[in-house]
C-alpha cells in the first residue's frame, strides 16, 4: 500500500511563497527608482548633446540622345554607354571616386569651418563671416583646429595649441604629407584681413564674406582635414534610379549642416554636366581632326589628278571637248567621286586598325560615319568598344581590384579581334571596288 508520506517530496517542490518573494523585491524600491532616474538622465543628456541630422534630396533627368556620328541601323549608340544603360552609367559616375574628388576639390570641403557649440564644436559652413583661400602647392596644418578671433574690423588673431615639437602639413596638389618643426606650446599670430599669411605650417589668405557684419570679437575655428578621408566621406552619397521613372536619378544626403549638403548636391550635378560636355567636345574634336586629315589627303589626290589631266591634254593635243566628250567628262567626274569615296573609307579602315593596334584607350575612336561607312558590323563593334572603354575608365577610380576588370578586358579584346577581322574583310572588298573603278576610269 502507498503511504501519504511518499508524496511529501512533490508537495515541498510546489510550495513557492510568491507573496513573500514579491514583498522582498519591493523592499528594494529605492534602488529601482534610482536606476530609472539615472537611465532617464543619461538618455536626456545624450539627446541634448546629439546634433540634429537633416536629409536632402535632388533629382537628375537623363535624356536619351543618339549620337549623330553613328547611324541608326544599330541599337548601340555612343552616348554614355548607349541607350540601354545610360542611367546606370551616370549612377556609376556619380558614385566614382574620381567624380567625388573633383567635387570636393571644387568646393574645398577639406577645409572645415567650426564654432564653439553648447556641448561640442559645430560645423559653421555657411555661417562664418570669412573664407580662406589657399595655395594647393604649399603645405597646410593637418588635423589641428586653428582658432580665429577677430580683434578689430581689419585684423584677426590666429592661435594653434601645439602639443609636440612637430606638426603634419598636407600639400593638397598631390595629397602628400610631411612634418615641420614647431614650438610645443600655443602659437599666437596677428594678421591683417585680406593679406596673405605665410608660416612654416600655414599658407592662406583670410577674406571676409561680402555680407559679413558683427564679426568683431567673435571666435571661429578652421581645420584642414585629410583629402582622401573627406572624399571617402562624401563618396557615400545615395544615388539610385527612380522606380517610377526610369530616366530619373535621385541623389540623397544626410548630415548636420544643410548648407553643406545643398552646395554639394548642386556641385555634383555641375561637375557631371561639365564632364559630359567635355567628353562630347573631345569626341567632336577627334572626329574633326580625322575629317581634316582626310580632306588634306584628298586635296593632294585631286591636285595630282588635275596635273595628270593637263599633261594628258597637252600630250594628245586635246584643245576642246566635242559634244559627246562632255558626257564622257561627266562620267569621269562621277567615277572620280566614287573612287575618292572608296579611298576615304580605306583611309578610315587603315586609321582604325592602327588605333586598335597601338592604343589601349578606345574611348576616342573615330566614328565610322565620318568616312561614309554604314557597315552595321563595324558601326556596332566600334560603338560597343567605345562604351566599354568609357565605363572601364570611370570605374577604374572607384575600384582598385584588377580582377574586377578582367571581364571588361576580355570583352573588349574579343570585340577588338572581331573588329580587326571586319576591317580586313571590308578592306579587301574596298580594294577590289577601287580596282574596278580605276579600270573603268582608264
Amino acid at each position: 500500500m502507498l503511504d501519504p508520506k511518499d508524496f511529501s517530496f512533490f508537495e515541498n517542490q510546489n510550495n513557492f511563497d510568491f507573496k513573500g518573494f514579491l514583498l522582498k523585491i519591493l523592499s528594494y524600491w529605492k534602488w529601482f527608482l534610482l536606476s530609472l532616474a539615472l537611465c532617464l538622465f543619461a538618455a536626456y543628456q545624450l539627446n541634448i548633446r546629439k546634433q540634429k541630422i537633416y536629409g536632402m534630396e535632388s533629382t537628375i533627368a537623363i535624356r536619351e540622345e543618339s549620337n549623330p556620328f553613328f547611324t541608326s541601323n544599330t541599337s548601340l549608340v555612343f552616348n554614355w554607354g548607349g541607350t540601354s544603360d545610360k542611367v546606370q552609367s551616370v549612377i556609376t559616375t556619380l558614385k566614382s571616386r574620381s567624380h567625388n574628388e573633383a567635387v570636393v576639390a571644387k568646393l574645398q570641403y577639406y577645409i572645415k569651418y567650426l564654432k564653439d557649440g553648447e556641448y561640442q564644436m559645430e560645423d559653421a559652413y555657411g555661417e562664418s563671416p570669412f573664407r580662406v583661400s589657399i595655395d594647393p602647392h604649399k603645405g597646410q596644418l593637418l588635423g589641428l583646429p586653428i582658432k580665429i578671433k577677430f580683434v578689430t574690423p581689419t585684423e584677426y588673431e590666429l592661435s594653434v595649441p601645439f602639443s609636440s615639437p612637430s606638426a603634419a602639413v598636407m600639400t593638397y596638389a598631390d595629397q602628400s604629407v610631411r612634418h615641420v618643426a614647431v614650438s610645443p606650446q600655443e602659437s599666437v599670430k596677428r594678421a591683417a584681413i585680406g593679406t596673405p599669411l605665410d608660416l612654416p605650417y600655414l599658407h592662406w589668405n583670410l577674406q571676409l564674406q561680402p555680407d559679413a557684419s558683427g564679426y568683431v570679437g567673435r571666435e571661429f575655428y578652421v581645420r584642414f582635414d585629410d583629402f582622401n578621408g573627406t572624399v571617402a566621406q562624401f563618396q557615400g552619397i545615395q544615388v539610385e534610379a527612380d522606380l517610377k521613372a526610369g530616366s530619373i536619378i535621385r541623389l540623397g544626403m544626410q548630415g548636420t549642416n544643410k548648407a553643406v549638403m545643398v552646395d554639394y548636391l548642386n556641385a555634383t550635378v555641375d561637375v557631371l554636366r561639365k564632364n559630359q560636355l567635355d567628353s562630347k567636345n573631345q569626341f567632336a574634336i577627334n572626329t574633326i581632326a580625322f575629317i581634316d586629315s582626310t580632306l588634306v589627303a584628298m586635296e593632294g589626290v585631286l591636285k595630282g589628278t588635275e596635273g595628270q589631266l593637263k599633261e594628258f591634254r597637252k600630250g594628245k593635243n586635246v584643245l576642246q571637248l566635242e559634244e559627246g566628250g562632255e558626257k564622257i567628262s561627266e562620267k569621269l567626274s562621277e567615277l572620280d567621286l566614287e573612287r575618292d569615296g572608296i579611298r576615304r573609307k580605306l583611309s578610315y579602315y587603315t586609321t582604325l586598325k592602327s588605333y586598335l593596334n597601338n592604343s589601349v584607350d578606345y574611348s576616342k575612336l573615330p566614328a565610322p560615319a565620318v568616312a561614309g561607312i554604314e557597315d552595321p558590323n563595324v558601326v556596332g563593334n566600334v560603338s560597343r568598344l567605345i562604351a566599354l572603354s568609357v565605363q572601364r575608365s570611370e570605374k577604374a577610380y572607384a575600384v582598385k581590384n584588377a580582377r574586377f576588370f578582367k571581364d571588361f578586358d576580355n570583352e573588349m579584346e574579343a570585340i577588338k579581334k572581331v573588329l580587326l577581322e571586319n576591317i580586313e574583310s571590308a578592306k579587301a572588298v574596298m580594294e577590289n571596288d577601287l580596282s574596278l573603278v580605276s579600270t573603268r576610269i582608264a
